[in-house]
């Protein structure tokens, strides 16, 4: 039985990029690439996991598609059955005591088939370093698409893209509470792209500082308190468990937090306090802690954030 190949080209945003989407079911996230010269393999700029470029369209794109097949497909049936009753029927006496004709229907008509999407806006363009290659991502991401280049430069981009989103909104606190939760996400994401866990081993979070200095120790031979200044470590703790508070515990110090920052429990049951100085401090924390930490164990000349 042979295979029937029909080939569907999706429309870009206007600016020549087209949505994809991480095939990985724990991710799933939405992002941007240039419609010329898409490679055929692919990585989630989020998690770094990899898919044949047909394995990363987006749930609209697959709706889209299925509608012009099922038309495509309609139109070849159609022709292949005239093609079939004309090829019998050619044979066979056209006059005589017994004679037969075959009189085509008209043509199948293929309609066009409209999309019923649009692709969706993100907020950041993007252009990978090593490669040239352009994507877009909504929020903090640490992979290029295209060759999986996890480049220091990439980093301090997130930065850049929380201290926007600071800069724009209209609801400060709101803001705020997601500027560190994004901080956050920036070192857990730096973090897991450097462990290898073993067959079955969970990898760490790294959404705790403890893990955190583990991986600083195994790469640099360095705790956080040596890599870092007082005030920068102060700063990044603070953001970190300032970061758990507002997820685990809606905003309110509990004893845990008490434990962790020392002199604070006397704030046990008030709403924990946010800062934009606080946050500015602990992203040049996490600016030195990940270009201390970039190359691997035993690799000298490191490469600095610009």
């Amino acid at each position: 039985m042979s295979t029937l190949w029909f080939s569907v080209p999706f429309p870009t945003d206007g600016e020549g990029f087209v949505g994809r989407a991480c095939r990985a079911p724990s991710c799933r996230r939405y992002f941007k690439v240039q419609a010329s010269g898409v490679p055929q393999k692919l990585y989630c700029p989020y998690c770094g996991t990899s898919g044949a470029v047909n394995q990363t369209h987006t749930p609209e794109q697959t709706g889209y598609a299925r509608e012009v097949l099922e038309e495509k497909a309609r139109k070849y049936a159609h022709d292949e059955v005239q093609k079939m009753f004309r090829n019998a029927v050619g044979g066979l006496p056209r006059s005589g005591p017994v004679s037969f004709k075959f009189t085509p229907g008209p043509a199948y008509v293929e309609r066009p088939v409209p999309p019923r999407y649009r692709e969706k806006t993100v907020d950041t363009d993007l252009a990978c370093p090593e490669c040239h290659f352009r994507f877009r991502v909504y929020g903090i991401f640490g992979y290029c698409p295209k060759c999986r280049t996890e480049n220091a430069q990439i980093y301090d981009t997130n930065l850049a893209i929380i201290r926007k989103e600071l800069a724009e909104a209209v609801d400060a606190k709101r803001a705020l509470r997601h500027a560190y939760s994004d901080l956050v996400s920036t070192v857990e994401i730096f973090c897991r792209s450097k462990v290898d866990p073993l067959a079955g081993q969970k990898r760490p979070s790294f959404q705790r500082l403890t893990d955190v200095e583990e991986l600083a120790v195994a790469r640099s031979g360095e705790k956080l308190d040596e890599l870092l200044a007082l005030a920068e470590l102060a700063a990044l703790r603070s953001v970190f468990q300032k970061r758990h508070v507002n997820v685990h515990n809606s905003g309110v110090v509990d004893e845990r937090f008490a434990r962790e920052i020392p002199g604070s429990a006397h704030l046990i049951g008030q709403p924990v306090e946010m800062s934009l100085e606080e946050f500015e401090a602990g992203a040049q924390a996490v600016h030195k802690l990940i270009a201390a930490l970039f190359l691997p164990p035993g690799v000298s000349g490191l490469r600095h954030l610009a």
